[in-house]
């Protein structure tokens, strides 16, 4: 992955998912669903842009996701 995205470029795409659910009223699940929309959407960037390094990619969060979401 990171042949074809930097750290950034990650980041960036996962505070891109969350902030897409942030304010949402549908708080059950919530957080798995955003971590796990989070994941697809860097995995899908990084196979559009053609990466050919290993494309795993594992997210750990240490604060209440659901506060951010708020």
């Amino acid at each position: 992955m990171y042949d074809r995205m930097s750290s950034a470029d990650i980041v960036e795409t996962i505070w891109q998912t969350v902030h897409h659910y942030r304010g949402s009223t549908d708080i059950e699940g919530k957080v798995e669903r955003v971590l796990s929309e989070s994941v697809n959407n860097v995995l899908r960037r990084a196979m559009i842009q053609q990466s050919e390094d290993n494309l795993t990619l594992i997210i750990v969060w240490f604060k209440d996701l659901s506060a951010v979401l708020g």
